[in-house]
């Protein structure tokens, strides 16, 4: 809903309500109107104050958070280099000089905390508004100046003239100012800070007699008021209306623009000359400027019943795709311009999600492009519920730019895929690389995409700025260090938490993993040999408790359900030993091919790897072959691309020869440090080492060798507050490895598979026999 929140009338003591809804363009405007009436609700500042209320919270590093009073202010304390101010309206030396408008000296030297004179004459009145002693504000009259802000109600005469008393209290505006930034820079040191909370009342609002319908526009609007006027907003709940016109007038409504005009460029003569604030006044407002590190808007979500209007209006501003897994998924119409239908995006349409499986098992055909829709639908839906766990609404400010960023990350998280996925990652472009050297990984080639893709739209709208390209990197690489939060608030936790739902590196439970282990699992028929998995439940009970997601102990069985299928599909399909052939065959293929086309190469040109998918690299391969008919490195690479998309019966695939499977750790360390292509050929002769390949692959629970369980943590019902690790009790059966390794050879060259299976037979033998010197030494010492 697009609104204007900044013409409120600056008279806020007589702009009616009445004039406030009309900007609102209600369905039942007088209804809502005679029912504020009848509550004695009649100005926009009545208004504000009886559907919302605040607070100020005060945090100490990574303490628990205490909430004070709002009107509390530090103690801080100058010594003017002109004369003093007065301290809690009694003069200087205990002396309260009083003499009906006559000039009254101030002593020397003295101390003040910031507050000024004040005179509570009844009847005074303060820009329009009436003053009755019940809150405080400047007036002059007949030479006194009145304040009433934490002032003892005293009266103090004042100086020689107005203009005299005006320049004393802008230096001492001035010598204030100083003192109180050393201060808050010592504090800020210590991690003190404040958060200004402001709460929409929707419990109030929900009781208005109109429509939902009425409600959402009320909500929302006071939404934007909040959110661009929180420097009214302020002055509403800490007393002082009568400064909103002032501010109004300056159009300084929030505190950022107040710290950035006036604090910083210190001008103080226009606070007190032009708009008319006392220094008292001045103090309050600067120590909450100074102090308060962000402000934060909370409102509960009322609609939760079927709203045809709410339906219409989505149907207009977003699209619905139909999807297999998540049946029907809405995105707005902003996200399909701007990133669905982004070139980039729609490349994802060419690259298949399981590569090569797809030649293994014939339903593999789904592609990037379904994954990455289903992500970015899963991630802002588990942020949603996130939300909703604490009440509150992910459509309204801090928290809707943050949804907006789930929701973009989960959709590009991988963009930077090359041709054939994972197979063009591990098997080309990292093939025979140590862990120590530097490889090449789709996920920061995404953050290069995207950073590219955001810096455009930047221009475009203002829908998204360069501190959003951050967060939605980070979104996609997940955090890398967990630091403990034990008593940060809602808001901070709950956006901490969200770098981990599309890449987990804690546990591996994301929006990224619920997606593919759902969508892979239907390569086989229903009830088949693959496990499935319905993520809801688990989302539907998770939490976010100290910036950590956190799930409900009793769901601590389908948790460990999703690393079993984790487990299943790498066993049985990923790591499946046609595939893995397949694999080899295949980037051996573009290997040989590389020299000429420079794929690797491309990785660095935007524009080349635009055109990388499965199909152009084989394309450009055939094509090659075609007119260098007698290019022998293209026709080799040709033959082996063949093999594994049109003749499995060529002369040129590779045999699977056989294999060992390994769970105990000790024996797969001992079997890695002694096997190699080299060591095989040896058993043989006519064997070459370029003949044969070992192929490891590490098969476990997403941890490596550990639990995974270690690393989730859990509430239980009874608590929902405190996060622990599960103990054995509620676990239940679990393997007693976390890990195995498979180990396969196959040979590239079939006249001599019979050489390479006779030696694998004697390298076992001579490795694995008991009365194996090397064996008693590694393995039974």
């Amino acid at each position: 809903m697009n609104m204007q929140c900044n013409n409120i009338s600056p008279a806020l003591e007589i702009s009616s309500v009445k004039d406030f809804l009309r900007n609102i363009c209600l369905d039942k405007e007088d209804i809502i109107v005679q029912n504020l009436e009848l509550r004695n609700v009649r100005t926009v500042y009545d208004f504000l104050r009886h559907v919302s209320y605040l607070t100020v919270t005060s945090c100490t590093g990574m303490s628990n958070e205490e909430n004070v009073g709002i009107s509390s202010q530090s103690n801080l304390k100058f010594a003017s280099a002109h004369e003093n101010i007065l301290q809690n309206g009694v003069s200087v030396n205990g002396k309260v000089a009083q003499h009906n408008g006559d000039v009254g000296n101030l002593g020397e030297g003295e101390l003040c905390n910031g507050h000024a004179p004040v005179s509570r004459e009844k009847g005074d009145r303060c820009n329009g508004v009436q003053i009755n002693g019940q809150h405080g504000g400047a007036a002059q009259g007949e030479g006194i100046l009145t304040n009433g802000i934490g002032s003892s109600g005293v009266d103090v005469p004042a100086t020689h003239s107005e203009a005299t008393y005006a320049c004393k209290e802008i230096a001492a505006m001035q010598d204030y100012y100083e003192q109180a930034k050393e201060k808050r820079s010592d504090a800020e040191k210590k991690g003190e800070y404040m958060y200004f909370d402001m709460y929409i009342k929707s419990e109030v609002i929900k009781t208005f007699p109109t429509t939902d319908r009425d409600k959402e526009r009320l909500i929302n609007y006071i939404y934007k008021v909040m959110d661009v006027n929180d420097l009214l907003m302020m002055c509403i709940h800490f007393g002082l209306p009568h400064l909103w016109p002032k501010f109004e007038r300056s159009k300084i409504r929030n505190v950022d623009l107040f710290k950035r005009i006036i604090i910083e460029g210190r001008k103080f003569e226009r606070v007190k000359n032009e708009m008319g604030i006392s220094f008292s006044e001045f103090v309050q407002i600067l120590n909450f400027a100074l102090s308060v590190k962000k402000k934060r808007i909370f409102c509960n979500n009322i609609f939760s019943q079927f709203d045809p209007w709410d339906c219409k209006s989505k149907k207009k501003h977003t699209k619905t795709i139909c999807d297999k897994i998540h049946q029907f998924i809405e995105f707005d119409n902003w996200t399909f311009k701007n990133i669905i239908d982004n070139p980039f995006f729609q490349r994802l349409r060419n690259l298949s999600q399981l590569g090569v499986c797809q030649f293994v098992y014939p339903g593999a055909t789904h592609t990037r492009f379904e994954h990455s829709l289903g992500v970015g639908y899963l991630s802002a839906k588990y942020f949603t519920h996130l939300c909703n766990r604490y009440n509150l609404s992910p459509y309204c400010g801090e928290l809707n730019k943050m949804l907006r960023c789930v929701q973009i990350a989960g959709l590009c998280h991988d963009l930077g895929h090359g041709p054939f996925s994972h197979t063009f990652e591990s098997f080309f472009m990292n093939y025979k690389k140590e862990d120590t050297d530097h490889k090449w990984n789709h996920a920061s080639m995404s953050l290069k995409i995207v950073e590219h893709i955001i810096e455009n739209l930047i221009d475009q709208d203002d829908v998204l700025d360069s501190t959003d390209i951050k967060i939605i990197k980070k979104l996609i690489i997940g955090r890398a260090h967990y630091k403990s939060l034990c008593g940060v608030d809602p808001v901070d936790s709950l956006i901490e938490a969200s770098y981990d739902i599309i890449c987990n590196n804690r546990n591996g439970l994301d929006a990224d993993k619920f997606d593919y282990l759902q969508r892979d699992a239907t390569i086989a028929p229903p009830n088949g040999t693959l496990p499935s998995l319905n993520c809801n439940r688990i989302i539907s009970q998770s939490s976010v408790i100290n910036g950590h997601i956190t799930y409900n102990v009793k769901e601590i069985h389908p948790v460990w359900t999703v690393y079993m299928n984790r487990f299943s599909l790498f066993k049985q399909v990923y790591t499946h030993r046609k595939v893995r052939v397949m694999e080899l065959m295949l980037c051996d293929g573009f290997r040989l091919a590389d020299d000429i086309f420079k794929w690797s190469e491309s990785l660095q040109d935007l524009d080349a790897f635009l055109d990388l998918t499965d199909s152009s690299i084989i394309y450009d391969i055939k094509n090659r072959a075609k007119k260098h008919k007698y290019d022998e490195q293209v026709q080799k690479s040709l033959n082996l691309i063949n093999s594994v998309i049109h003749d499995r019966n060529s002369n040129y695939a590779y045999k699977y020869i056989a294999e060992i499977n390994l769970s105990e750790p000790q024996l797969i360390k001992y079997l890695k440090d002694i096997t190699n292509e080299e060591r095989i050929a040896r058993y043989a002769h006519g064997l070459s080492p370029d003949d044969i390949i070992i192929d490891w692959n590490h098969l476990n629970y997403g941890m490596g060798a550990n639990d995974p369980l270690d690393s989730v943590y859990f509430y239980s019902s009874d608590n929902e507050d405190e996060a622990f690790i599960a103990h054995k009790e509620y676990r239940g059966t679990h393997p007693r490895y976390f890990e195995e390794c498979n180990v396969r050879l196959y040979c590239k060259n079939k006249m001599v598979a019979h050489l390479a299976k006779d030696a694998h037979n004697k390298f076992l033998s001579d490795v694995f026999s008991e009365s194996s010197p090397l064996y008693k030494k590694k393995i039974v010492k």
